[in-house]
């Protein structure tokens, strides 16, 4: 089996507004989200579901403090 390696540049940016009240998060997974949804016989619907899934995913996991990452 052949190993692919190739870089991703994925990011999560978290910001604080309104006297620290609302947190404000920018995802760029773009290359993710491709890597995920890269099968030819997946329907539209499913790369769909999967993509915001993982962005979702990619979200929540931003938020956690670094112990809540691993317990």
């Amino acid at each position: 089996m052949e190993r692919i390696l190739f870089q991703m540049d994925n990011y999560l940016i978290k910001t604080l507004a309104y006297n620290k009240q609302a947190r404000i998060l920018f995802v760029e997974n773009t290359d993710l989200i491709r890597a995920v949804c890269n099968h030819d016989h997946m329907n539209k619907l499913l790369k769909t579901s999967l993509g915001k899934t993982v962005s979702v995913a990619s979200m929540l996991t931003g938020i956690l403090k670094g112990t809540q990452r691993t317990d």
